[in-house]
């Protein structure tokens, strides 16, 4: 076996072609990765070098054959910056397009029904409007029940449910069958404290 650096002298002083595949350079560069990169960048070269001299005579000059070897280079980068510029401007028009239908199409609307205890439909109407507009709905089903409907996105539908939530519970009650209050326990004053000890 033979090191990284023995092998990148012999593809250095030698063909690729002249290589054979059971020599110990072509065994090392099958198994390096590093050297492996190498070879290929060689045989791109050659075959390259190779094409460009088939385009010419055998009587071409050195600089006929480099100025068409750097043309032939410029031509590819240039198709490639081609390939890749449409590319990109067919990704940034994929991309606008699904920015502007999810910008104009929105978030679908939440509905959630709000049951009342205490407060009078009207006054969580009015507090639900800052926050829905036009997406709160009374609807009654019966003198006992009473709720509100509310429509819009789903941050406002919880801060307005949240609000009239809040405000049912302090509301005071004008019909006793409705209100739900805790039993209230006697308060003991101090007074009554120290007598019975």
């Amino acid at each position: 076996m033979i090191t990284c650096n023995e092998c990148l002298n012999a593809l250095s002083t030698s063909r690729l072609s002249d290589i054979r595949s059971g020599s110990p350079v072509a065994t090392h560069y099958s198994t390096c990765d590093a050297c492996r990169r190498v070879v290929h960048d060689l045989q791109y070269a050659e075959n390259g070098l190779a094409s460009v001299l088939d385009q010419f005579g055998p009587r071409a000059t050195p600089q006929a054959v480099a100025r068409n070897a750097a043309d032939s280079m410029f031509r590819r980068r240039r198709r490639i910056a081609r390939v890749a510029r449409v590319g990109l401007a067919l990704v940034a028009v994929g991309v606008t397009a699904i920015g502007f239908e999810a910008f104009f199409e929105g978030d679908p609307p939440t509905t959630q029904v709000v049951k009342l205890a205490c407060l009078s439909s009207e006054r969580a109407l009015e507090i639900s409007l800052p926050y829905l507009g036009a997406g709160a709905y009374i609807s009654t089903t019966g003198s006992q029940s009473r709720s509100i409907k509310l429509e819009g996105t789903e941050l406002d539908v919880a801060e307005a449910a949240a609000r009239i939530t809040a405000a049912d519970k302090s509301a005071s009650c004008a019909n006793p069958a409705l209100q739900t209050t805790e039993p209230e326990v006697p308060a003991t004053s101090q007074a009554d404290k120290a007598g019975t000890d």
